[in-house]
């Protein structure tokens, strides 16, 4: 399991399915916090709003997608059940 940043036309390119995301207008500007499965985005966490103030999800958020996967890494160097 992996975490991404990615805008949500990206995702759907590499397969999310969410007939919402579709729904903006501006759906190349906004960006996600996707859990990953392989290359394949299966669920969003968290975005951002998609306003021109608020697109710095990548730039400012970048840090999150790391942070969770080194999170699972020390789980499971820790032995810890069921970590997927």
């Amino acid at each position: 399991m992996k975490y991404k940043t990615l805008s949500f036309e990206n995702a759907m390119k590499l397969g999310f399915e969410d007939d919402d995301l579709k729904e903006y207008g501006d759906y190349e500007y906004r960006m996600g916090v996707f859990k990953m499965e392989g290359d394949k985005p299966v669920e969003m966490l968290g975005c951002d709003g998609g306003e021109p103030e608020d697109n710095t999800l990548y730039r400012d958020w970048s840090w999150i997608a790391g942070a969770l996967n080194d999170a699972y890494a020390q789980g499971l160097s820790h032995g810890m059940p069921n970590a997927d």
